[in-house]
């Protein structure tokens, strides 16, 4: 992270988050990939205060078992 992001405004965004998920594995646990984008979203605000509440929700998507 660039410390003049933050001083600038700018938001995490969609482009980081993409990043953030690019180094997810297939079978990860859904609380593995919260853990790892809250964790990224940490690294990018550091100390900064928070000024509006964060929302996320992580879905797994499971095959359907054939018969």
């Amino acid at each position: 992270r660039r410390s003049s992001d933050l001083v600038r405004g700018e938001q995490f965004g969609e482009a980081r988050l993409v990043e953030a998920f690019k180094s997810r594995q297939v079978e990860e646990r859904a609380s593995v990939t919260l853990a790892t984008l809250l964790n990224k979203l940490d690294e990018f605000t550091g100390r900064a205060n928070q000024h509006d509440d964060i929302t996320c929700l992580v879905v797994n998507r499971f095959k359907p078992q054939t018969l």
